[in-house]
């Protein structure tokens, strides 16, 4: 499960209370079977309203036993990789183990502008901190003087418990950056939506295998996670009727998206939706999976969704869908 964490003031429910019902949604995901549990990072906007996802999956590690708790993503041109280093490094030893680090480079305009970031310099950012975090979590002492950073012998007091480091994701939201992720053997992740188009996803995961196999790398190793706005209702039609108004609500309310302000049926009908009855959902996944997704997030709560139907339809994925899938 992932959730992008979308406030919608107009609702009436506070940050404070929005915050325990994603910890009560992961409790039940953790209950229920499913594998892991991620979070987004984002600021200065009610788009998004976890800007340190590392202070929320502590929170959740102590209130789970088993799932793994993911960050999708860790925005790395706007941190020091230090801070970066130290702290999802105790989010690991906090949960026993059980960090999924998902980095990315960032896309969103505000918050370039709110840290002071020049968006031409992302990608040369990530690329370098990044590195420095993997290399700190393995224990090096790192000496590195760029444009960006100065660091003299440093290293972390606090590793994590997964070595040499957690398990890592890179994240995209355009199909042509898939094959520079592949061509470096790391794991992809990516949000469908973004690409408005299911030909284009399927376009986005052939290239990425054709890059990671180009590039020797072993296929079996191979991970494309992808997440989708999903919800599993009693009925297709039912589905449909009870998820309708919270994701055109977070349509419109989502930045810089050329999606914005296309109705429901476009999105559905594009293919960009799992939302339907459970055997609608496995034919949609099976489908997806046959394409080359390894790995689904389901983004069940989106749009100022209520909490009671967000946890209905994670009981029902976990009960009626997952299974399919071993």
């Amino acid at each position: 499960m992932l959730s992008v964490v979308d406030h919608h003031p107009a609702l009436g429910r506070s940050v404070g209370e929005f915050y325990g019902e994603l910890i009560e949604q992961a409790v039940v995901a953790d209950e229920v079977g499913y594998e892991s549990f991620w979070v987004a990072e984002h600021h200065f906007a009610d788009y998004g309203v976890v800007p340190a996802p590392a202070v929320l999956l502590a929170s959740i590690a102590q209130r789970t036993e088993r799932i793994r708790l993911g960050t999708g993503i860790v925005v790395c041109p706007f941190h020091d990789p230090r801070v970066v280093a130290e702290q999802y490094a105790m989010v690991d030893v906090l949960s026993g183990g059980r960090l999924n680090f998902g980095a990315g480079s960032g896309y969103l305009a505000h918050e370039f502008a709110g840290f002071g970031v020049d968006p031409a310099d992302k990608r040369e950012r990530f690329d370098e901190a990044f590195d420095v975090v993997l290399r700190l979590w393995r224990g090096e002492r790192v000496t590195l003087h760029s444009r960006f950073l100065d660091l003299d012998d440093v290293a972390v007091n606090v590793r994590p418990l997964q070595q040499p480091t957690p398990p890592t994701w890179v994240a995209v939201v355009r199909a042509d950056a898939a094959p520079f992720v592949a061509a470096r053997g790391q794991a992809v992740m990516g949000i469908p939506y973004a690409l408005e188009r299911l030909d284009a996803v399927e376009t986005m995961l052939a290239a990425y295998h054709r890059a990671y196999r180009e590039a020797g790398h072993d296929p079996a190793a191979v991970d494309v996670t992808l997440a989708w706005h999903t919800y599993v209702g009693e009925t297709t039609d039912r589905a449909i009727a009870e998820a309708r108004q919270a994701m055109e609500q977070y349509t419109a309310t989502r930045l810089y998206a050329t999606s914005q302000g296309k109705s429901f049926e476009e999105l559905y009908d594009n293919g960009l939706l799992i939302i339907g009855d459970a055997a609608y959902c496995r034919r949609r996944i099976g489908e997806l999976g046959e394409a080359g997704m390894t790995r689904m997030l389901a983004l069940t709560n989106f749009g100022g969704l209520a909490h009671e139907r967000v946890v209905a339809s994670m009981r029902r994925f976990a009960a009626e869908v997952a299974p399919a899938f071993g």
